[in-house]
């Protein structure tokens, strides 16, 4: 019996969009992809903390498919974008993000516990606010673990913008730890506090930031920063416990959080977070398993290579044309290696559909590239507007078949 591929109106009348319109070629995507710079070294590679919104726009949701990350570095914004250098990639932030004006933030977790036996690497937990509509202030609190030949500390720390988003230390803490983190915004800034209920130790501090500004996404987030020396990918993950985040509230109260919410975590090393549905006040982020592991081990190939593009295309201003023709040529070649491994799959009857539908949608994204790139790749134009309406596709049936693994868009 032949697959009935979805049409049009499903994909706009799919719970997950709200019945948003999203085949236009003139609605923004929102990349906001903030960053902390260098605060510490993991054996040669000096480590970048840096934070990240979960991009959305009525156009496309960010999936792990970096597909947020192509249409940024397609999209209709590129001459703005032309002379700014990415500095980290989408993924490798996993957890809830919930939309709506932000006077409070809180969250307790246990900091996660190193293994003895674990590389270098770093991982961070955290809470946050942002500004996902327009000029971005950002605001976090949390905590992060750094292992350097093979031993492990670990930091309570806060940042935003006002401090060139460089972390600073409010003091030390320990695996194992229970954290209680919350931030309210008060008249004079951000109330900061950090307690920690093991050692029974507080840690406050007030923050006079962006007072008058609008706050319009919390965020409950575990980490995987990218090193200085590789900005473009997410640097070594250290092997940890999970992490639990626990009595979660947004303006004082329990939030409301679904699938759209959820973000998954593709941190370097082949690990793969997947929050667990919210249930009374928290969520958990673990192992991704069976299909879904293999749909991820897939698609973080496909990250790396077009986080490294969307790098590349900021610098498309200064580089001649056979530069541009050899990064997309790079992001064409991991779209068909990427249909290859979902075509390999055997996959269930209720994700087979979304599945064929996908690898589809990734042949014509990768003609699309191919003959905006023979055509120097304009701004404008024909061959503009086609690659441009295969990617919106394209990202918007990623969400759906991720949906059918019961995983979030990362």
């Amino acid at each position: 019996m032949p697959i009935e591929l979805p049409s049009e109106d499903d994909l706009r009348n799919h719970p997950l969009f709200g019945g948003a319109s999203f085949l236009t070629d003139s609605a923004p995507v929102h990349q906001d992809h903030l960053r902390f710079d260098i605060v510490r070294t993991v054996g040669t590679n000096p480590i970048r903390l840096r934070t990240a919104c979960h991009p959305r726009s009525l156009v496309s949701l960010t999936t792990v498919l970096m597909i947020g990350s192509l249409l940024a570095a397609t999209g209709v914004d590129l001459t703005a974008q032309a002379s700014v250098e990415q500095k980290a990639p989408i993924t490798g932030l996993g957890g809830y993000t919930w939309p709506g004006s932000v006077d409070s933030i809180a969250a307790q977790w246990r900091v996660p516990t190193v293994a003895s036996s674990s590389h270098s690497g770093l991982a961070a937990t955290w809470i946050g606010a942002q500004n996902v509509n327009g000029p971005t202030p950002f605001i976090q609190l949390g905590t992060f673990q750094m292992v350097s030949e093979g031993a492990a500390t670990c930091e309570v720390f806060w940042s935003d913008y006002s401090v060139d988003d460089q972390p600073q230390s409010l003091g030390s803490c320990a695996g194992g730890d229970v954290l209680a983190a919350s931030m309210t915004r008060t008249a004079s800034g951000w109330k900061l506090v950090a307690r920690d209920e093991t050692t029974n130790t507080t840690l406050t501090k007030t923050v006079a930031y962006d007072t008058g500004g609008s706050f319009s996404q919390g965020e409950w987030l575990q980490e995987d920063p990218p090193t200085s020396s590789v900005p473009d990918q997410d640097g070594p993950y250290p092997r940890t416990s999970t992490v639990a985040f626990e009595q979660v509230k947004v303006n004082g109260t329990v939030p409301t959080l679904a699938l759209a919410n959820e973000q998954a975590l593709l941190a370097a090393d082949d690990v793969f977070l997947v929050p667990t549905s919210f249930s009374n006040d928290g969520f958990e982020l673990v192992p991704a398993k069976g299909l879904a592991l293999r749909y991820l081990t897939a698609a973080a190939r496909l990250d790396r290579v077009t986080s490294a593009y969307a790098a590349e295309r900021s610098k498309w201003a200064s580089v001649n044309h056979r530069a541009r023709v050899t990064d997309l040529q790079r992001v064409i070649a991991a779209i068909h290696h990427f249909d290859r491994s979902i075509e390999q799959t055997h996959w269930r009857p209720a994700t087979r559909r979304a599945m064929l539908g996908l690898t589809r949608a990734g042949t014509r994204v990768a003609r699309a590239l191919e003959r905006w790139a023979r055509a120097d790749a304009p701004l404008q134009g024909s061959t503009f507007r086609s690659q441009q309406k295969a990617l919106t596709r394209w990202s918007k049936l990623a969400v759906v078949a991720e949906a059918t693994l019961g995983l979030p868009p990362a």
